[in-house]
């Protein structure tokens, strides 16, 4: 049948089942609406297309198995910059939807930017899910502090919409490490430094 909106349990409810990974498939569609058919695919953008990996089993936050799986992502390196911007793109779009938008930041702000896919949007395999999100865009940091070097000193987020929820929570999960590691304001200021939209 169609889906009704009025059928919709109360935000509270909608929260717990998103967080317990029981997510019926109406309430999924209706909190991640999802482009169907996804905006790009492998011959879009490649260049500029890569894939990260992320050990981030099934993506449904019901335990799945741990299999290691690859996130897509947008590299868009500006010469001669220091700075590193994850982006975590709005609802209802993907990389495809935005690529454009993309370089216009990064000629913008003169910065590197790494957009990511989540989990269920575009060519991202998983369910998209608060849990599954989160997971994937430590992935990316991971990705970005450890494979590819970059001082976390030089690494900024930028949340729209849906990806703001995301950014913060990273970012308050990264300066609670280095908090407990090592007591350095500077560091905890920096990985602060968040743009939503």
């Amino acid at each position: 049948g169609r889906f009704d909106s009025t059928q919709l349990p109360h935000d509270r409810t909608l929260v717990s089942l998103s967080r317990a990974g029981r997510m019926s498939w109406g309430v999924r569609k209706f909190l991640f609406p999802v482009p169907d058919p996804p905006d790009y695919d492998e011959k879009s953008f490649p260049d500029d297309l890569i894939w990260v990996p992320h050990e981030g089993g099934d993506g449904t936050g019901g335990g799945g198995g741990e299999e290691k799986t690859y996130i897509p992502c947008v590299f868009l390196p500006f010469r001669g910059a220091k700075r590193m911007l994850i982006y975590c793109h709005g609802n209802g779009c993907d990389l495809g939807t935005i690529y454009e938008d993309l370089i216009r930041y990064r000629e913008y702000w003169q910065v590197h930017v790494l957009a990511m896919e989540y989990p269920g949007y575009g060519m991202c395999p998983g369910k998209p899910g608060e849990e599954s999100i989160n997971s994937a865009i430590l992935s990316v940091y991971e990705f970005v502090t450890k494979q590819l070097r970059w001082p976390s000193l030089f690494i900024f987020f930028y949340g729209r919409s849906i990806g703001t929820g995301p950014v913060c929570k990273t970012v308050a999960k990264l300066q609670d490490k280095v908090r407990t590691s090592n007591p350095n304001p500077t560091l905890s200021i920096t990985l602060s430094r968040t743009l939503c939209y």
